[in-house]
């Protein structure tokens, strides 16, 4: 709110300078964490039924997924139908820190 530009330096040097849409809309979207049972299994399973699914595996027994709207019903179906106890299920908002450091330095 307080500025509608930002520069980015990186050891000295420019990196880029854009309004904070354009930094947060040219990267990673929000991810869900969902904290499960057996989050090893899950990703098993995840991946063989949504291979094009962006996931990771989180801290504790949680499981980052990017990219999730459109498929969020089939995710947890396939989850609960694999037996997998789903726990916690948050949705994260990408920091501008998240943002930062991502943006790619030559």
């Amino acid at each position: 709110m307080i500025c509608d530009r930002v520069g980015v330096i990186d050891r000295g040097k420019w990196v880029t300078t854009a309004t904070l849409a354009d930094l947060r809309s040219g990267s990673m979207n929000d991810r869900l964490t969902l904290e499960v049972n057996a989050p090893e299994e899950a990703i098993r399973i995840l991946k063989s039924a949504h291979p094009d699914l962006q996931l990771f595996r989180g801290e504790g027994n949680e499981i980052d997924i990017l990219e999730f709207d459109e498929i969020l019903n089939h995710v947890l179906s396939t989850l609960i139908q694999n037996n997998v106890e789903i726990h916690n299920i948050e949705r994260k908002k990408q920091t501008l820190e998240d943002v930062f450091l991502q943006i790619p330095n030559d």
